[in-house]
């Protein structure tokens, strides 16, 4: 999994469900936060950044590998160790293609 994705995904599973995030283009980096769109936006300016890329977190957002999941995996006997993190890492790209950020024009 790259940097951006770790990154992408600690932003997301941070974010509370049903909220906006402005985030920066590649969604690397939080901008600011709200309960609408307009909230992220002001928030994301009052941080000193314009035009930032909007993103709804789903109301119903849940993380799609939990970490007993993950020992679960790496205790198995069925994959080694790459195999699993191959898998993780397939999955994430997975999840990630379905929910990257466009840019919303105003």
């Amino acid at each position: 999994m790259t940097q951006a994705d770790q990154a992408w995904l600690q932003i997301i599973g941070d974010a509370k469900p049903n909220t906006w995030v402005a985030l920066n283009e590649d969604g690397t980096e939080l901008w600011g936060q709200g309960s609408s769109f307009a909230e992220a936006v002001e928030d994301a300016a009052r941080n000193g950044h314009d035009d930032p890329v909007l993103f709804l977190i789903p109301p119903d957002w849940q993380a799609v590998v939990s970490d007993g999941l993950l020992m679960e995996g790496l205790a198995s006997s069925e994959l080694t160790e790459e195999e699993f993190w191959e898998s993780v890492d397939r999955e994430t790209n997975a999840m990630l293609s379905g929910y990257r950020p466009t840019r919303i024009a105003s």
